[in-house]
């Protein structure tokens, strides 16, 4: 396998991201389900209203 020497500010900003993404992970599991769903949007207000 291929070794790459990236440069340490990379290195540091993967890291950084890494543990951004596992405390995000850790946040959402935290918070509770939607009790209550959102009707779909219709008319004007579709994003698309083009037939598929």
């Amino acid at each position: 396998m291929a070794r790459y020497d990236f440069s340490q500010d990379l290195r540091d900003a993967q890291i950084a991201l890494h543990q951004a993404q596992s405390e995000y992970d850790q946040y959402v599991r935290t918070l509770p389900w939607s009790a209550e769903p959102m009707p779909p949007p219709t008319g004007s207000s579709c994003w698309s209203s083009a037939p598929r």
